[in-house]
This record gives C-alpha cells, sequence and structure tokens, in this order.
C-alpha cells in the first residue's frame, strides 16, 4: 500500500534530498597543510616539499545534487521491491554525502628524482578529511587501489573504510604517474593488443612476427614520450612520490593501505623511508619478487582457478552448463564476435570477450551475470547477450594499454627476451581464452628501463604490517600473500575464502573490515591464526 502512495513516495523522496543538499551545504573553505617533515629531502627538492597545496571541493553542490536526484529517479523506474528500493536509496544518499567531503588538489613532482632541477609533472591527489576532532585525529592513510594504473581518485570517489578508522584518520590516494592527466601514457591501442593476441594464437612464424609486432608497440610509445620519460615510470619513483604527498599533507608518519599491485608500491615505500611508515596493510598483494613473466604466468595460473570453480558451480546447477572445458567458452567467445557483439562501444573481438569474462570471474558476485551472458550465447541469442553487456562500463584493456605496462616494464622487464614470452606460450598446460595473460608483459622486452633493481621485501621493520589473502582470488594466487607474510618479520596474515580481489573496506566482509580497522587505529596485530572464511 504504501509503496503505491504517490504521497508517501513524495514525501520519501523530499526527505533524502533535504538530507543530501543539507550535508552539502556543510562545505566551507579548506585547511592548509600543518608542520612538514622534511629531513629525508636535499635541498635540491625544495620547490618541491615547499610548495603550496590548493584543496578544492572535488565537485560542486549542484553536480552532487544531480548525479543524487538520477539515482533515485533510476530507482524508483526499476523493478526493485519496496525494502530493496528503500536500501538502494539509503546508499545513494551515503554516497552523495560521501562525495560532498572529498577535496581534491594537484602537485608537482619531479619526473627523474636523480635531475631535480629538470622536467616535472603533475599528479591528481584527493582526501577525506578525519571526521573527528583534529585533537583527536590519529593521522593520514594513503590508500592505493592498484593496477597498475588505477584511477586513485576514482578509488576515493565511493565510501571506503566506514568503521572507526574513518573518525581518526584523513584518507588520502593518488592518481600515479603515467596516469595522471596531463602526463598519461596513452600509446598502445586495442588494436594492436588484438593483433598480438592473434598472432600468438595461431601464426606459424611466432617469433619474428611477434618480435615486428612488440617492437611496434613499443616505438610508438618512444616516440610519443621519450626514452626518458618511460624509464621513470617505475615504482621507485612512485614511492618517492608518496613520500612527497606525506610531507605536504604535513604528516611524520603515514599508514599505508595498498591492494594488489599497490602493496608492491607499499613495499617500496617502507623499503626506502622506513621511518616513515606507522603501519602498512598489503591486501591481496602481488608477488614481491620475480619478471614480468613471472607475474603473468602466476596470475594465468590463479584466473584459470577461478574458472575452474565457476565451472564446478555450472555443473551443479539443475540447468545444464554452457560450457565445460576452456575450448567450449572459446567457441562460445568465437560465435559472440562474429556476431558482432559490442563492449564498451567497440566491436567485441575475440580479446575484448575474453576480458570481459575475466572482470566477471574476480567477483563471485558476478557469476550469474557471466552464466546468463553464456546460457544465451549458447541458445544463439545475441540481442539478450548484448543487452546485458550493455549494462556493464569496463576497461578490459587496462592491464595491456600505457601506464599499467610501463610501470610493469620499469619494475620488472628486465632478462626476458620475446623467446621467453613465446616458450612460455607454448608450453601452457592448455590452451584457452586466458592464454594471454600469460604474454602480457611481452612488450617490456623492448621497453627502455631504468638501471636499478626492484628492492626485495623487509625482512625486519619497527612497524606492524597485516597482509590480507583471498584463498580463491582470481587475480593475485594466495600463496603470493603467504610468502610476503612469512618473509616479514612484523607481519600477521588474514585469510578468508572468497573469490574476491582487493577486499578490506569496501563492505563484503565483516571480518576482514574490523581486524583492518583495529589493525590502523590501534596498531594490533592479529593472531597468528585469523581464518575470516564464511
Amino acid at each position: 500500500m504504501l509503496k503505491d502512495s504517490w504521497t508517501y513516495m513524495m514525501v520519501r523522496y523530499f526527505l533524502r534530498l533535504v538530507t543530501v543538499i543539507l550535508s552539502l551545504a556543510l562545505l566551507s573553505a579548506c585547511s592548509p597543510s600543518g608542520n612538514q617533515d622534511i629531513s629525508d629531502w636535499s635541498s635540491e627538492f625544495g620547490e618541491y616539499i615547499s610548495q603550496d597545496v590548493e584543496w578544492n571541493w572535488c565537485r560542486t553542490t549542484e553536480e552532487i545534487r544531480r548525479d543524487f536526484l538520477d539515482e533515485i529517479n533510476s530507482i524508483q523506474a526499476s523493478d526493485l521491491s519496496f525494502q530493496e528500493s528503500l536500501e538502494a536509496e539509503r546508499e545513494a544518499e551515503g554516497v552523495a554525502q560521501w562525495r560532498s567531503s572529498l577535496e581534491c588538489s594537484s602537485i608537482r613532482v619531479p619526473l627523474d628524482y636523480s635531475n631535480p632541477g629538470g622536467a616535472d609533472i603533475s599528479l591528481r591527489v584527493i582526501r577525506r578529511k578525519a571526521t573527528e576532532d583534529s585533537k583527536d585525529k590519529t593521522g593520514t592513510i594513503i590508500v592505493h587501489p592498484g593496477g597498475p594504473g588505477i584511477s586513485g581518485v576514482d578509488l576515493l570517489n565511493s565510501p571506503l573504510f566506514e568503521g572507526e578508522a574513518l573518525g581518526s584518520f584523513d584518507l588520502v590516494s593518488f592518481d600515479q604517474r603515467g596516469f595522471s592527466s596531463g602526463n598519461k601514457v596513452e600509446c598502445v591501442s586495442s588494436q594492436s593488443v588484438a593483433g598480438m593476441s592473434a598472432v600468438l594464437d595461431g601464426n606459424d612464424d611466432l617469433s619474428s612476427s611477434t618480435s615486428s609486432l612488440l617492437e611496434g608497440v613499443v616505438d610508438a610509445c618512444v616516440s610519443s614520450y621519450g626514452d626518458d620519460f618511460l624509464r621513470n615510470m617505475g615504482t621507485e619513483n612512485v614511492a618517492r612520490d608518496v613520500d612527497i604527498i606525506r610531507i605536504l599533507l604535513g604528516e611524520d608518519q603515514i599508514n599505508f593501505v595498498g591492494y594488489s599491485y599497490s602493496a608492491y608500491l607499499g613495499m617500496h615505500y617502507a623499503n626506502q623511508f622506513p621511518s616513515r611508515v606507522r603501519s602498512l596493510v598489503l591486501d591481496s598483494p602481488v608477488s614481491m619478487e620475480g619478471t614480468a613473466l613471472d607475474m603473468a604466468l602466476g596470475q594465468y595460473r590463479a584466473i584459470h582457478s577461478a574458472w575452474d570453480r565457476f565451472s564446478e558451480k555450472c555443473s551443479e546447477d539443475d540447468r545444464p552448463c554452457p560450457v565445460d572445458d576452456p575450448s567450449s567458452l572459446s567457441s562460445l567467445i568465437e560465435s559472440m564476435a562474429d556476431e558482432g557483439i559490442v563492449v564498451n562501444g567497440v566491436e567485441g573481438d575475440r580479446y575484448l570477450l575474453s576480458s570481459w569474462v575475466v572482470g566477471r570471474l574476480y567477483r563471485e558476485s558476478d557469476w550469474s551475470t557471466l552464466r546468463e551472458v553464456l546460457d544465451y550465447a549458447s541458445s544463439g541469442d545475441m540481442q539478450e547477450v548484448q543487452g546485458v553487456l550493455d549494462r556493464y562500463i569496463i576497461d578490459p584493456l587496462h592491464i595491456y594499454q600505457g601506464p599499467a605496462l610501463a610501470t610493469l616494464c620499469a619494475d620488472r622487464g628486465h632478462g626476458v627476451s620475446v623467446q621467453d614470452y613465446i616458450d612460455a606460450f607454448e608450453n601452457l598446460e592448455e590452451e584457452s581464452i586466458f592464454s594471454g595473460i600469460a604474454v602480457r608483459g611481452s612488450p617490456c622486452a623492448y621497453w627502455p628501463k631504468p638501471d636499478y633493481v626492484s628492492p626485495l621485501p623487509l625482512s625486519q621493520a619497527d612497524f606492524p604490517v597485516l597482509v590480507v589473502g583471498a584463498s580463491f582470488d582470481p587475480a593475485t594466487p594466495y600463496e603470493w600473500a603467504d610468502e610476503l607474510a612469512s618473509q616479514l618479520s612484523n607481519a600477521s596474515l588474514v585469510t578468508h575464502g572468497e573469490n574476491f580481489h582487493a577486499i578490506a573496506g569496501h563492505r563484503v566482509n565483516d571480518c576482514i573490515d574490523g581486524l583492518v580497522e583495529d589493525f590502523l587505529v590501534y596498531l594490533e596485530n592479529p593472531s597468528e591464526d585469523n581464518d575470516c572464511s564464511r
């Protein structure tokens, strides 16, 4: 009855709008940074460590209000039940209030830290200030989403760490070098990636044709940006950028939360600036050692394991499963490509469509959608397939695009030849649509590289470290988390059984969120045997 009441709907709508508008009305001028500890930096970096940072609201009141109204209208026009629509409206209200508190700025950092008087680049930075009084503030958490090349600014556009940690910490993130506007590496096209995949999938003359294609990809990047720019995209420099951010925030120490690749960034930071770390949270970490090829092969195994679990669950359903092995999946992918299925406005080739499948394997909550698409494809109903894919806005090429490739090659591109990638591809136990993952770093064979070698993890640390690992992580194998925790003298490992990548703070597992937030606030390592599996 109430749901059908026009008066009730309008009152509910009005009250939610008023709540959001009142929160927006509290926006006020931002305060400058506090005292700056610059003892780790020489006077050569004076212009960077003393620059003025002007914080402004990331979005205007009108932009947030418009987005909120659009979301409410979408909810009310949907087929959600009364209770579901109430929950969706509450979530939309929470997102709007969160965004009303976000401050944005940009900072300058040296392109090459060995030449601070040379060129500089700009990085976008975002923060949400602690909700408690400044006198009760514990400090700052710098959080980074990984990738490499995923936007930290976008990460904080949605609520994160909403428990006690949120009240006592400023939350800060940033877009790393090579990804920020003005210095984003954009030189790897979808055509070149698809071409590389096609060569590896069936060309008889793998060595010469692959070498030619990869050299063309790298030459295009070097032509656009130059050797020196690309050499300086590595994580060692990103870690130095983090310390510039620390100084400009006025913090003696920071807490760092890094997901996936950014666990590697956190370890780089801790190696270079150990006295500046209060705590580290490393969630779904990549391996701290190994080449780009080693990384790719590990991730290939992880995604294949996720596929095996999906297939097992699919076969247990009352309905016949449309796929029973990767080869039958490959046939369905080919049929979708032949029918001109579009992904993100681009006609989907085998690579784009398989990337969409990989994306759905990352979270078990998406498996029903994957099953839906495969059911439609197997019955030949491509119109329904297209309808499902139209609901997703994804970036399936991000791991091959310039920002990710520039960082991966600078960090781990040493000592691997094109032939090594070809041999690895041909030696896979089973070729499938996931095989291309194993060679995703192959342009690194020709990429301009810095001279340094990535440091090994700390064995001793004066600060606590919390490592979070998923037993069925579809992107970074659990053994990488276990290995990292065992290498660090002051680390605890928390395990969960989710088929999920990068979980802490995202309201997916209350046990994980509680342990991580207690760790950040009280610096209490959980017990050795801590399992948050459900």
